[in-house]
């Protein structure tokens, strides 16, 4: 079941490469392949009407070819994808028509890890502002984003607060309140797992749920999942915009329709680490969800250490330096770049224990400070090793993102992220709807019942 958004600018071409990818082999006795498409409406009227005026579900059949004429076999009234009730209907059509044994839920579009509701409001009331401006009749979206772009210069708000989410308020239609209103409901991991526990309530679950989509392999969003799905495949890092591996992957799958679900997740990863040809940055990962808890118990264990002595200024230092050292999952490398405020978590602990024994390797400790870095040392071991062995199932990790090197200043991914911003501002910032409630959004729930919170509060309050 593959929740396809293709909505935003330049999609159409990747729309195409994908579904191409998937008709090579197509849905069987044996594999429904379901898509639900949300495009634009097409600019110029075809006969008999566009068909694309709604979000619309096909199934894909080999060789075939899904048109803009194509008749779909449910087409949906509410054309916001960011509405969970959209998604609700889609799983409960492929269910109650498209029965299976197991089932993969994929989303292909945009993502934006921890700085998805970054300044949305701002960043709305200025659109709106521009829109009032503007005459309709004249408007298009290049004098749209240019006027826009200029009121923002105008104002006091930051623009790498709105980078990550700019191209979902970037109007397509002259029209107010409803367009801006549709552009800027994104759709929460939490909504996406109040969605699937409807159609699928427990003991039923997903067994996987992938995203063809930058950046959402966190920590938060595997323990947001946990209690709906089994599986979750992703990327810590960037994704290639013309999509995962659905020709090697859907081919695979043909040949071992039986093979267990981790081995399926393992297939998805492999065939786009093979489509990209090693790409330098390539991060995918398959998550054992049942482990999240324990490994959920585990972070808790480090928070509690590092909240014990993040008052001693030495050990402040320590951990700010190792935080600084884990370069953030963007576009570059520079250390002024910390647009998603996620760290590799494993990457993280390594660096917290280079920075103790560079930091004490000359000098007499006492007994019980020294009692207290070898405890630290356990828990990030002990934590890596359960990280590695029983919660990451599958991963391949590009060249250039493997490790860091003296002569190439990169990141270390070794599987997932977790929220970890560099400084107060950014906590603020990028925490609505995300550790902190958001209207109607409810806060992740790792951030309320786990102590990783309590650590950052304290930590950014004194750095």
């Amino acid at each position: 079941m593959i929740y396809m958004d293709v909505k935003p600018p330049g999609f159409e071409a990747s729309l195409k490469i994908s579904l191409d990818e998937m008709g090579v082999t197509g849905s069987s006795d044996s594999i429904n392949i379901m898509v639900l498409l949300g495009r634009n409406t097409p600019k110029e009227p075809l006969p008999p009407v566009p068909i694309f005026d709604k979000p619309s579900v096909y199934r894909v059949e080999k060789g075939g070819e899904i048109l803009i004429t194509t008749p779909p076999l449910l087409e949906i009234a509410n054309n916001n994808l960011g509405d969970p009730e959209v998604l609700i209907q889609f799983l409960r059509f492929c269910k109650d028509n498209f029965s299976a044994s197991r089932y993969m839920l994929l989303f292909w579009d945009h993502g934006t890890g921890s700085g998805i509701e970054a300044g949305t409001s701002e960043v709305t009331q200025i659109v709106s502002q521009v829109f009032r401006m503007m005459d309709p009749a004249e408007g298009s979206i290049v004098n749209v984003q240019a006027a826009f772009m200029d009121t923002l210069r105008s104002t006091a708000v930051r623009q790498d607060r709105i980078v990550s989410n700019l191209f979902y308020l970037a109007p397509v239609k002259a029209t107010v309140d409803k367009q801006v209103e549709d552009e800027e409901d994104f759709l929460y991991v939490t909504e996406v797992r109040d969605a699937i526990k409807v159609v699928f309530p427990l003991p039923e679950m997903i067994d996987i749920v992938a995203f063809d989509a930058c950046w959402l392999q966190m920590f938060e969003n595997g323990y947001t999942l946990r209690d709906c799905c089994r599986y979750m495949v992703a990327s810590e890092n960037l994704i290639s915009a013309d999509g995962m591996g659905y020709m090697g992957f859907f081919q695979q799958l043909a040949a071992r329709p039986l093979a267990d679900t981790a081995t399926v997740g393992a297939m998805l990863i492999n065939a786009s680490y093979i489509k990209e040809e090693e790409y330098e940055k390539f991060t995918m990962s398959c998550l054992d969800l049942s482990k999240t808890e324990s490994i959920a118990g585990i972070i808790d264990e480090l928070a509690e250490l590092l909240i014990s002595r993040l008052h001693v200024d030495d050990f402040l230092s320590m951990v700010h330096n190792a935080r600084f050292l884990c370069l953030s999952f963007f576009d570059e490398e520079d250390p002024s770049d910390y647009d998603l405020q996620v760290v590799d978590l494993i990457y993280f602990t390594r660096q917290l224990v280079a920075q103790i024994k560079y930091n004490t390797k000359d000098a007499e400790i006492p007994a019980n400070l020294q009692a207290f870095y070898e405890d630290i040392k356990a828990v990030c071991k002990k934590l890596a090793m359960a990280c590695t062995m029983e919660y990451i199932l599958s991963r391949q990790i590009g060249s250039a993102m493997a490790e860091q090197k003296d002569s190439d200043k990169r990141w270390g991914a070794h599987g997932f992220t977790i929220f970890f911003p560099e400084d107060k501002h950014k906590l603020a910032d990028y925490a609505e709807g995300f550790y902190s409630a958001s209207g109607t959004v409810a806060a992740m729930p790792f951030a309320d019942e786990h102590r990783w919170k309590a650590f950052l509060l304290d930590y950014l309050a004194r750095i």
